[in-house]
This record gives C-alpha cells, sequence and structure tokens, in this order.
C-alpha cells in the first residue's frame, strides 16, 4: 500500500507543478524587456552624433521599425485566438468588397 500512495504522492507533485507553470504568464516579462530595449536604443541613437545625417537617419529608422514590429509581433502572439477579436492581422475589407461589387460586369 505504500508503493501506492508514493505514486499518488508523486502523481499530486507533479499535477500542482503543471497547475503553477499554466499559471505563470511568460509573456508579460517579454513586453517589459522589449520595452526597456527600445527605449534604451532609442536614447543611445539619439545620442549618437555623425557626421552622415542621412545614413544616420535610414539606420535608425530601420531599427525603430524593427523594435515596434517585434513588439506588435508579441502582443499578437499574446492573443493568438483573438479572445478579444482583435487582432494587428485585422484588416477592414469593407471598401475592397464595395469595389468589387461596382467593378463586375454581367
Amino acid at each position: 500500500m505504500s508503493s501506492l500512495q508514493s505514486e499518488q504522492n508523486k502523481l499530486r507533485f507533479l499535477i500542482r507543478q503543471i497547475q503553477r507553470m499554466r499559471d505563470i504568464n511568460f509573456i508579460e516579462p517579454a513586453y517589459a524587456i522589449l520595452q526597456i530595449i527600445i527605449i534604451d536604443a532609442s536614447v543611445f541613437i539619439l545620442l549618437i552624433k555623425s557626421n552622415y545625417f542621412l545614413q544616420n537617419l535610414v539606420i535608425s529608422g530601420l531599427i525603430f521599425s524593427v523594435l515596434i514590429y517585434l513588439l506588435v509581433l508579441i502582443s499578437d502572439l499574446d492573443n493568438p485566438f483573438q479572445y478579444d477579436n482583435k487582432s494587428s492581422a485585422d484588416v477592414d475589407l469593407s471598401r475592397d468588397r464595395k469595389n468589387f461589387k461596382t467593378f463586375r460586369i454581367f
């Protein structure tokens, strides 16, 4: 009977561990880290002085675009099945539907 109880205790421990891991939100630290990186990168890029303003502007724009895209991607991955009916991939297609109806030739 004791081996059965020990196996039952192991099973209880594993179930509690699974519940603990399920309840931990791993995405909030990713938001915080990315926001810190965006703020730090923007401050550092603004503080850098360069003789080539146009090149500096293009590189800064690319870096900001990539970091903001990562922030949007993480927020979209946080809600993969669109529980709130919101997603960054949502596009309003009503104008396209209206145009298709007007250009239909029959």
